[in-house]
């Protein structure tokens, strides 16, 4: 895993629990919408073969495989 790959998923995940990153800040960061960055995730936790990831690099393939950031977090006030 490359070190952009890995950044678009640690991106990811921080924002999962508030249902997503910003629109804005997608496109800050990383040049594209959040569709796109979407996309490039499901590419890169489909493509990655386990056995040439370390460790910590598994994980947060696997983190980031099951995220559905569209659905914010439960935060009681429902």
């Amino acid at each position: 895993m490359n070190r952009f790959d890995r950044q678009i998923l640690e991106f990811l995940l921080a924002w999962a629990p508030y249902g997503g990153p910003p629109e804005e800040d997608v496109l800050t960061e990383f040049g594209m919408s959040a569709d796109q960055l979407d996309k490039r995730r499901h590419q890169i936790v489909s493509t990655q073969r386990t056995g040439e990831l370390n460790d910590d690099e598994r994980q947060l393939a696997l983190r980031a495989a099951n995220l559905d950031y569209r659905q914010p977090a439960n935060n009681g006030t429902a």
